[in-house]
């Protein structure tokens, strides 16, 4: 599991202060960048010199609690399943008292940058993956 501690800010939530349903990607996303520089596969250095992308083919939350302006969260990331050219994620989003907030599934496709085709989630990608599930 990889943990990411963040806020709720002004600009993800809605007209009645509450983080609007589709910020909770945001959070979600910002956890995968974050685990990705850790596991040294940066976002920076993988637009600049991978062959590969690792674009979003689905995305669904479940919400349990509401969360607002300036509440500390922390976001649980486990590695879901590793398939042959995909990967899911799995988030549960957790407010100040530990509660689930938030339950998010992302699944991501390995695709060769040039030709936009699918590709074998690449090895650094897969090791880094598979430390996460365990």
């Amino acid at each position: 599991m990889f943990t990411h501690a963040t806020a709720v800010r002004l600009y993800h939530t809605d007209a009645a202060g509450r983080l609007f349903f589709g910020h909770a990607f945001f959070l979600a996303h910002d956890a995968f960048e974050a685990f990705a520089a850790r596991a040294g596969l940066g976002i920076d250095r993988l637009l600049a010199t991978a062959c590969y992308l690792l674009p979003i083919v689905h995305a669904e939350a479940d919400f349990a609690n509401p969360m607002g302006v300036d509440d500390r969260v922390t976001v649980r990331m486990t590695c879901e399943r590793v398939g042959e050219s995909s990967f899911t994620l799995d988030y549960r989003i957790m407010d100040g008292e530990g509660r689930e907030a938030c339950r998010a599934r992302i699944v991501h496709a390995a695709i060769d940058k040039a030709t936009g085709g699918t590709v074998p989630v690449p090895d650094e990608v897969r090791a880094a993956l598979e430390a996460l599930r365990g």
